[in-house]
């Protein structure tokens, strides 16, 4: 089974008029305003003449108080769309309420908030109950993410540090222990009314001619 167990540590509610702003699941962007959900498309930049060519189709669903409450996901594969409702499947509809879904790779993950209800620890546990992979999320007084470490079997695997220009992400940089790095830039097209962008493109620095440009388009809907 996949189990994902969440606990809120010293969990203080927002407000009656909700969040005014979130970090996405494993994102550390930024998203303003009381947001109900985000609807996402994702593709490889086309070459010239190429169409766009989606790849994965997600929605976020998040509660007034700015937590993740659903997830659903679709992946493009060679036979068409893979729809498994269940794999990405929340229902957080109650803090605290441990639920349960049925994920391809039977693993379970266990994941760990702040206060403000940021991801602070996501623990990957392999399918015999050891913890494969652990992440840490770092934040500064205003609780943007500024760091995640990657631990694998206890050790520390890399390090990625964010920088931000006037609250926007525009560059990771992934640092592993023998000092390499491996730098990603994002650009930004078109922000909605909440300054909310609704297309970017990530890029890694030293890619390949096969690493082409990641972009993600989406659609911010936000509570009255």
């Amino acid at each position: 089974m996949f189990k994902l167990y969440l606990f809120f540590g010293l969990m203080v509610a927002a407000s009656a008029a909700g969040a005014q702003m979130l970090h996405p699941m494993s994102d550390p962007d930024i998203i303003f305003g009381r947001v109900s959900q985000v609807k996402e498309i994702y593709y490889l930049e086309p070459q010239k003449g190429e169409a766009i060519d989606t790849l994965e189709k997600r929605i976020y669903w998040y509660n007034i108080n700015g937590m993740t409450d659903d997830i659903q996901r679709a992946r493009k594969t060679r036979t068409g769309w893979d729809t498994n409702p269940n794999e990405f499947d929340l229902r957080l509809k109650k803090f605290g309420d441990p639920p349960i879904t049925t994920g391809r790779d039977g693993a379970d993950f266990k994941i760990q908030y702040d206060y403000k209800g940021n991801e602070i620890q996501r623990d990957n546990y392999a399918l015999n109950g050891s913890v494969a992979t652990s992440i840490k999320y770092f934040y500064d007084d205003k609780f943007v993410r500024t760091k995640s470490e990657l631990y694998r079997n206890g050790e520390l695997a890399w390090t990625v540090n964010y920088y931000y220009e006037q609250n926007r992400l525009i560059k990771e940089r992934i640092t592993f222990p023998n000092r390499t790095t491996y730098d990603i830039s994002y650009k930004y097209e078109g922000f909605d009314d909440k300054n909310n962008w609704i297309k970017r493109t990530r890029i890694v620095a030293n890619a390949t001619k096969d690493d082409r440009p990641q972009v993600t388009e989406r659609r911010v809907l936000y509570y009255p």
